[in-house]
């Protein structure tokens, strides 16, 4: 039983074979590579009645002739009220779909309201903040502007300051 590791993986070896020679005969060398002659265009190009319709072979094929695949222009496409790029056309009529746009429209339609109403308010473009210059409030939206300036208060603080309601304020 006083066996060693290495032994327990060892192949059974006839008893005429010493352990001392290699297990494992060396392999002869390759032969040198000889020069292959030159390909000629002639020998690469494809017959001339050669009309393939894999696009693989096709790709390959005109990569070989010195066709390189041309790049398409990126359309590009703008929503113009909410100042994005889109990569095509249906991307943009997504978009166009989406709610996100549809708040965009309706929020730039009550602020032209408000100003063809001749309401005194500031836009500050940078921050998209919006003040009412007549009781100094500041709202986040259209939709907040219409109604503040709908509101008792604002009508009040109009009133005394010598503005008249206009149909923007006293409309709900």
């Amino acid at each position: 039983n006083d066996v060693s590791i290495p032994q327990l993986f060892l192949p059974a070896l006839p008893s005429s074979v010493p352990l001392s020679q290699p297990l494992v005969a060396p392999l002869p060398l390759p032969p040198a590579p000889t020069a292959a002659p030159a390909a000629k265009a002639v020998d690469v190009l494809p017959p001339a009645n050669f009309h393939n319709s894999d696009p693989v072979t096709k790709a390959v094929m005109d990569n070989i002739m010195g066709k390189l695949p041309t790049k398409k222009q990126a359309v590009t496409c703008k929503c113009e009220v909410c100042g994005l790029e889109f990569s095509g056309q249906i991307v943009l009529e997504t978009h166009l779909a989406g709610a996100k746009h549809a708040k965009k429209v309706k929020s730039q339609e009550i602020l032209k309201q408000l100003q063809s109403s001749g309401q005194t308010f500031t836009r500050d473009e940078k921050t998209r903040i919006l003040k009412c210059e007549v009781c100094d409030v500041v709202v986040n939206s259209s939709q907040q502007l219409q109604t503040h300036l709908a509101g008792n208060k604002h009508k009040q603080k109009a009133l005394k300051k010598g503005a008249v309601p206009t149909a923007a304020t006293t409309a709900t």
